[in-house]
């Protein structure tokens, strides 16, 4: 800036990007000036200001340096020994891990960094998997994250390493981000495998073709029971298609998410040692229940505060209580297919005393619901030649059938933990599925080890 001519009627440009009112505007530019232009934005300069007649080797730029996405620690491979095998060390997978244990991401990849820069500066290039943990550990306590954290990563990482089987079940009502959540949550947990009931359905439908024909999302219906009997028919098929899955992701240990619209949680799971008497018990909830869950959802939502009720409401116990994926059959569609009697017996047979089975349902108020279900509709095509008022009348029923079958699953979540989705930060309705997945993971881990 120093070798700039002085000039005392000299202003700054304000803007990156000269507008009409400048003595700069870009109409009057030549050709080449633009192309040179158009070369110095590709190289990332920075214009300064400078004189309209001053030449441009006498224009000093600042060059913004492009942010690198990696270390130069990254090309040195550090293996970690595990006995007699080995690992390569990953500071990604190490970022991925402490955030798993709730460490912002931006500390964990400064932790990551400072753990792979200490092992190859200090030469050691090849370490045991015990040692890398506590120099990692003392890098978590120099950012300030102590015991519960270490203790946390501790229990986290055993459980990968023991390949403990985890389905998580997430069920929910239409137009309310299930897909989206599900996606995102499945990247914070490291989870690969995600699987929809959209797809089982699809399959199901060539399956069935008499029992799949109407759109149960967008069609009318005379009365709430009827879409309530439609839609557990649908539940119950979609069911019996899981089953591959489901076999699949306990016998192999590998995590598993099932989201959708038709997953009804009452047909996966149940309580360990439950006999059919205590199950039918546990079946709906009470008339106060509901109540007190209403006004939780109908209250304005106040960040982490509505969360933390909800938790407390869902109950400390409620988390801690054992459940299993049980074999289902439809009782009154029973299976024909040798494949499939057999695959339910051998997953009657599944040993799933380590298994962690989380089922959660989201729900969404009435309010907030109806903004979700008139994106929906404007984006279906089936809908683009209605009126405004056809396009209005329509959300209304679609919201009224929505809401019934979320009441539906509500009267059956006493083994789910009930989640409120906010539609304005969807951040904060992924922390609490990330906290409900640890404690729930914490829970069964204490059952381990003792």
């Amino acid at each position: 800036m120093s070798d700039l001519p002085q000039d005392k009627h000299l202003k700054p440009l304000k803007t990156r990007f000269p507008d009409e009112t400048t003595p700069l505007n870009l109409a009057s530019r030549s050709a080449d000036k633009k192309k040179a232009k158009n070369e110095e934005l590709k190289d990332h300069d920075n214009l300064v200001p400078h004189r309209e007649d001053s030449h441009p080797s006498d224009r000093p730029s600042v060059q913004i340096k492009k942010r690198k996405e990696y270390s130069k620690y990254d090309f040195i491979k550090v293996r970690v020994t595990l006995g007699e095998h080995f690992y390569v060390l990953s500071r990604f997978l190490v970022t991925r891990m402490l955030t798993l244990c709730k460490i912002p991401h931006l500390d964990a990849v400064k932790i990551s960094k400072d753990l792979k820069k200490h092992l190859v500066e200090a030469n050691k290039l090849e370490i045991p998997q015990e040692e890398v943990n506590d120099i990692l550990f003392e890098f978590m306590r120099i950012y300030n994250y102590g015991e519960q954290y270490i203790n946390r990563y501790k229990m986290i990482s055993k459980f990968y390493q023991k390949r403990t089987p985890m389905i998580i079940l997430i069920s929910g009502t239409v137009g309310i981000a299930k897909s989206i959540i599900a996606t995102h949550l499945a990247e914070r947990m490291n989870i690969s495998n995600v699987l929809q009931t959209d797809i089982i359905e699809s399959v199901m439908t060539k399956m069935y073709p008499e029992l799949f024909d109407e759109n149960i999302k967008t069609a009318n219906y005379e009365s709430k029971e009827e879409i309530i009997q439609r839609y557990e028919k649908r539940c119950k098929l979609v069911r019996r298609g899981a089953n591959t899955d489901m076999h699949k992701g306990l016998v192999e240990g590998k995590p598993l998410i099932v989201e959708g619209f038709t997953l009804d949680p009452s047909l996966y799971v149940q309580k360990v040692n439950g006999d059919q008497e205590s199950q039918k018990e546990d079946a709906h909830w009470d008339s106060q229940k509901l109540e007190e869950l209403e006004k939780i959802l109908k209250e304005a939502d106040t960040g982490k505060t509505k969360e933390n009720r909800l938790i407390e409401f869902n109950g400390n116990n409620h988390l801690k209580q054992k459940l299993r994926i049980i074999a289902y059959q439809d009782p009154d569609m029973p299976t024909t297919n040798e494949r499939e009697k057999a695959l339910q017996k051998e997953l009657a047979k599944v040993d799933q005393k380590s298994a962690v089975i989380v089922p959660i349902l989201l729900v969404l108020n009435k309010k907030d619901h109806v903004y979700c279900v008139e994106n929906k509709i404007d984006s279906l095509k089936v809908f683009d030649g209605l009126t405004y008022q056809e396009k209005k009348t329509k959300v209304a029923t679609c919201l009224d059938n929505y809401q019934a079958i979320q009441d539906h699953l509500l009267k059956k979540a006493s083994l789910c933990t009930v989640v409120p989705i906010s539609i304005n930060n969807l951040e904060e309705t992924l922390e609490l599925l990330q906290d409900i997945i640890i404690e729930k993971i914490e829970a069964d881990y204490e059952n381990w080890s003792s």
